[in-house]
């Protein structure tokens, strides 16, 4: 079994949306929700870019810059890094 290490970051005050990193050995993923039903759009410094793995509505796969991720209402995805 692989160890993991996992990491919680809010990045803004409130209950508005969620970032969650989640690492094990070599691989990252990103997780992010929006809790509220408009779009937000998500600046993280120095994440570079990553690769939509998955999202709610199951029509996202595309290359992401991390400096403006944009979540859809009630929008989560994971990001491969």
């Amino acid at each position: 079994m692989k160890q993991t290490e996992s990491t919680f970051h809010w990045w803004q005050k409130g209950v508005v949306y969620l970032v969650y990193l989640r690492r094990a050995g070599d691989e990252r993923r990103l997780m992010a929700l929006n809790f509220v039903n408009e779009e937000r759009r998500i600046s993280i410094a120095g994440g570079g870019k990553g690769r939509v793995a998955i999202s709610t509505h199951l029509d996202r796969e595309e290359e992401v810059d991390l400096a403006d991720l944009r979540l859809r209402p009630h929008e989560g995805v994971v990001v491969a890094l």
